[in-house]
């Protein structure tokens, strides 16, 4: 048989196993099956000759049929409705979390949020645990020093320490305690823990300078567990579902002036991570404009408030000082990487009691040298700003490629349609299946065009939404496909 199958492959190198492809792998049928479920190296012609000669085995040709159903995404739909209502219920209650996974791949949506399967974690240290350390460090430390005088007359000092202790509880509440933690895990947290209190006194040096003040942390958005908090955020669906979203916001900061009361709402991101109106226009990265738009809607807590921004502070560890430009002060360099992302309102108002002379120091604009300090704002190209009408429209947007997406989810419409980013290394959006825990369920082949969703160029995609934000075009577009 093995020569059988390497005569139909002839000139074949066999100086080493990547370079002989199926003659060095195929040597018997349960092996020419194998090159079919497995990432060997074979190319689409050798696959085919394989296929060729499975199919003159009678054994062999159940299994290729079974391998064909397979990789048929339909198979995964959920046919019967009723099935689908038992799941979701007559209210469709839907966290922010999981619309982001719907848009990025229906099927991993539904495994996640729908079928709860969840992948078993060792409680460690790594990038989640970290960002969790950060969330309750914060939530902590506004908890205990509610008046903004108390917060800024904290020295370093006991700031490190406030950090020291959240770190310690942590440890001993959520990943176990130190009794059996080996020396080089201790170590790794405690240098976690110290650089914590970085990130501490840039969030006092932000809000010494602003006027807004932190009113809530860990605000829940309708219910989350035995959690109780706001309104949830309430949509109508073609056939007449209720939908809720439910999350929760890591801090709400207010302000007033002129008797307008102004909100903006801040997450805290252990990772890179940017305000993309590419990502808008694909339904990708909505989280926190629905908390946003929540909060709007939400008249015994926020009543009459209106949007200032949603803001991205970063909350992971700067890279080591000795990695810094040479012209940086230590100082400069921790203030150039904590500087928040997202977008805010262009109100020059609104703007200075975020950062008096909107140097773009804190927040995501910045004024050029030809603004005057009053009148039309003068901003850097870089700036990411809008308008109340932008806003508007972008909500409207927003809202109906949500409820197309909750539409199909709730009539069982979840067959695997990832997004596939275009380019390998350079690109603003990731696979949808590069990290996806639910592949082994799937089946589907990233790989093959007629499965994955591709994106358009990052800036065709935001000078799309552009044009949907000013009203140039229909709110309604091709976009999501999903």
């Amino acid at each position: 048989l093995l020569e059988e199958v390497r005569s139909l492959l002839p000139g074949v190198r066999r100086e080493s196993a990547a370079e002989m492809g199926a003659a060095f792998y195929i040597t018997t049928v349960a092996a020419a099956y194998a090159s079919f479920t497995r990432d060997y190296t074979v190319t689409d012609g050798e696959l085919a000759t394989a296929r060729a000669l499975l199919s003159e085995f009678p054994q062999e040709q159940e299994r290729l049929a079974r391998l064909s159903v397979r990789q048929d995404p339909d198979r995964l739909r959920v046919t019967k409705p009723g099935l689908m209502r038992r799941l979701t219920g007559e209210t469709l209650q839907i966290s922010a979390s999981q619309i982001e996974k719907l848009m990025q791949c229906p099927f991993q949506g539904f495994c996640r949020g729908g079928l709860r399967i969840f992948q078993r974690e060792k409680q460690n240290l790594n990038p989640i645990s970290g960002g969790n350390l950060v969330h309750y460090c914060m939530e902590q430390l506004f908890l205990r020093y509610p008046q903004r005088e108390d917060f800024l007359s904290l020295t370093k000092a006991q700031l490190s320490d406030h950090a020291e202790r959240c770190a310690a509880d942590f440890l001993r509440q959520q990943l176990g305690g130190n009794g059996s933690r080996p020396h080089r895990f201790l170590q790794n947290y405690r240098r976690l823990a110290s650089r914590v209190t970085a990130l501490l006194v840039h969030t006092q040096e932000e809000m010494r300078q602003s006027q807004f003040q932190p009113d809530a942390c860990e605000l829940v958005i309708g219910q989350l567990g035995e959690e109780r908090g706001t309104k949830p955020y309430r949509l109508r669906l073609p056939d007449g579902t209720e939908l809720r979203l439910n999350g929760k916001i890591d801090r709400v900061d207010l302000c007033e002036r002129d008797g307008r009361r102004y909100l903006r709402v801040v997450d805290y991101k252990t990772g890179e991570k940017q305000f993309l109106l590419a990502d808008i226009y694909y339904g990708l990265n909505l989280q926190m404009l629905l908390y946003l738009f929540a909060l709007l809607d939400d008249p015994e807590r926020y009543p009459d408030a209106e949007a200032a921004g949603v803001l991205y502070m970063p909350a992971g560890m700067p890279k080591e000082m000795r990695e810094r430009d040479a012209a940086e002060s230590p100082e400069e360099f921790l203030r150039n990487y904590f500087r928040m992302r997202g977008t805010v309102l262009n109100d020059r108002g609104v703007l200075t009691m975020m950062e008096e002379e909107i140097a773009g120091v804190y927040i995501p604009a910045k004024v050029t040298d030809a603004d005057q300090g009053s009148g039309e704002l003068k901003l850097t190209a870089d700036s990411q700003v809008f308008s109340a009408e932008q806003l508007g429209r972008l909500r409207r947007y927003v809202e109906q490629i949500l409820c197309e997406c909750a539409a199909q989810y709730a009539a069982g419409d979840v067959a695997p349609r990832p997004m596939k980013r275009r380019k390998k290394d350079s690109d603003y959006y990731a696979d949808a299946c590069l990290y996806c825990d639910y592949r082994g369920l799937c089946g589907t082949d990233p790989d093959n065009p007629a499965h994955p969703r591709v994106p358009m160029e990052q800036k065709d995609a935001e000078s799309a939404m552009l044009r949907i934000m000013n009203g140039e075009e229909a709110e309604r577009d091709a976009a999501l496909d999903i």
